[in-house]
């Protein structure tokens, strides 16, 4: 628990003097918009927000397949509250009962504390 408060109190004044940048989108492969494969490869023309003081940038990214076919790799990039860090489990279970009965598999569950340190190239 010291550590947890420890770390929150060095990302709240890490970014005391500016706000934290990230990026924002969220994208699939499977769609052809050039927004939707920019946010999943992770190219640099995503949008950028700036993220309250008690957030973080994540990563998510998942596969959604049926049958066994993998029909379409998801990646949501963005600001989160620094008090879900940990509920990467919990997104899962949320996305499986959205898309029951295709298989959903966790490829990537990442927050980081630098700007627009949820890029592509950072995971």
């Amino acid at each position: 628990m010291i550590l947890l408060g420890f770390l929150f109190s060095t990302i709240l004044l890490s970014h005391f003097g500016n706000p934290l940048q990230c990026y924002r989108c969220s994208g699939s492969s499977r769609n052809a918009d050039k927004a939707d494969k920019a946010c999943v490869y992770g190219y640099s023309n995503v949008e950028k927000q700036e993220c309250p003081y008690d957030h973080v940038c994540s990563t998510y990214q998942y596969e959604i397949s049926i049958h066994g076919l993998i029909r379409s790799s998801v990646t949501i990039r963005g600001c989160q509250p620094f008090d879900f860090v940990e509920d990467c489990d919990d997104l899962l279970d949320d996305i499986r009962s959205l898309v029951y009965p295709a298989r959903v598999r966790e490829i990537n569950c990442y927050s980081c504390s630098s700007d627009l340190c949820n890029s592509s190239s950072n995971i």
